[in-house]
């Protein structure tokens, strides 16, 4: 009894390390024959990119709405005492300058520039989304700059959403139940909301729109591991990062870039986890809780 016993292991644990190896060779297939790395790559430096436009066009936004005290009381006391003080001197010698020109062309252009950064970024998303689904680029070139801006738009206002529920919401809510009530319901919401601009990029960044889902697989993982990644670079930033060596700073880009490629490797390993459930799960089974039965042992 017990040698059967043993064997039933031997078998069940062998055919779990079968199983994961399948699992690794499907994945690094996939890899190399989407070009997911390059893709993430291409996505990752638009990100970038788009970083300085829109942190212009943030700091407009504050000189034109009066509210400059965001910068005067919250970030810049936390960046005083991370940089040394010629450092701070220029950052916010700089800021202050962007406050006292703020005025509807600055907010204008920054808006453009961000716009068109962001599109781009959206554009990169699209040709790796279009790798993943085997289809070849039909648009011309004027639709695609189309399709990427009303998407950037889109994405970007719900990104602003989620930021506005998780930072702004809570601050301007003080004391009292509606401030546990907003504690406790803005990380569900946030989730939702950057749910639906994974969804508006999936369902109509290709060539051949997705079937539309709410909750898909792939969705989930990159929400998920998003917020991951995001929690480590908060600790890093506020607990590892020095900004006061040459050495320091330039980590702190390196660990920036780090997190770029990273959000855009996940973005597509969660598309391209859809397309898998797509092709060889039946379309009734679809749905998360459906999938989550069918793969339980």
């Amino acid at each position: 009894m017990a040698t059967a016993t043993r064997k039933r292991t031997r078998r069940s644990s062998t055919g779990l390390i079968d199983r994961a190896k399948g699992v690794v060779d499907l994945w690094v297939r996939l890899f190399s024959d989407d070009d997911l790395l390059t893709a993430a790559s291409a996505i990752g430096f638009r990100m970038l990119i788009a970083l300085v436009p829109l942190t212009l066009l943030g700091l407009a936004l504050l000189g034109v709405t009066g509210t400059e005290h965001g910068w005067n009381d919250t970030i810049a006391p936390a960046l005083k005492g991370r940089v040394i003080p010629p450092v701070y001197r220029g950052i916010d010698a700089s800021v202050q300058r962007i406050f006292s020109s703020s005025g509807a062309g600055l907010v204008a252009f920054a808006s453009v520039l961000a716009l068109w950064d962001v599109s781009g970024a959206v554009r990169a998303c699209m040709s790796g989304m279009n790798k993943i689904y085997d289809t070849k680029e039909t648009r011309s070139t004027w639709r695609r700059i189309g399709v990427s801006a009303a998407l950037a738009v889109a994405i970007g206002l719900l990104i602003l959403g989620t930021f506005a529920l998780l930072i702004a919401l809570p601050a301007a809510v003080s004391g009292g139940w509606l401030h546990w009530l907003v504690a406790i319901l803005r990380w569900p919401l946030a989730v939702a909301v950057l749910g639906a601009a994974i969804a508006i990029l999936v369902r109509f960044g290709p060539t051949e729109p997705r079937p539309g889902g709410w909750a898909t697989a792939g969705s989930v993982v990159i929400i998920v591991a998003w917020i991951v990644a995001s929690l480590l670079f908060r600790v890093y930033i506020d607990h590892v990062a020095n900004f006061k060596s040459a050495a320091g700073t330039l980590t702190a880009f390196l660990v920036l870039t780090a997190y770029t490629y990273t959000t855009a490797i996940i973005f597509l390993v969660g598309v391209e986890l859809d397309e898998q459930v797509r092709k060889n799960v039946p379309e009734s089974e679809r749905a998360l809780h459906r999938l989550v039965r069918r793969l339980r042992p």
